[in-house]
């Protein structure tokens, strides 16, 4: 959803799903599979998380809430 809003570039959250699911197995199932990191996309992720987040007026964080509970903004 957050792709939807322009809140997070594209691609970004099947690729933390992805991550997520990598950690679970690893973390609670100790399946151990090989965790191949790539860290110029890392960096760019938090970057473009900082970017944001150092922009965002509270009216958006507002409308950003609205939306995630579903609720109709004016």
């Amino acid at each position: 959803m957050l792709e939807e809003m322009n809140i997070i570039s594209k691609g970004y959250a099947s690729q933390l799903e992805s991550h997520k699911e990598l950690r679970i197995d690893n973390q609670y199932y100790l399946k151990n599979r090989t965790v191949d990191i790539d860290v110029s996309s890392l960096r760019e992720y938090i970057l473009s998380i900082k970017t944001k987040i150092n922009s965002i007026t509270h009216k958006e964080v507002e409308d950003i809430r609205k939306k995630l509970k579903g609720e109709v903004i004016v």
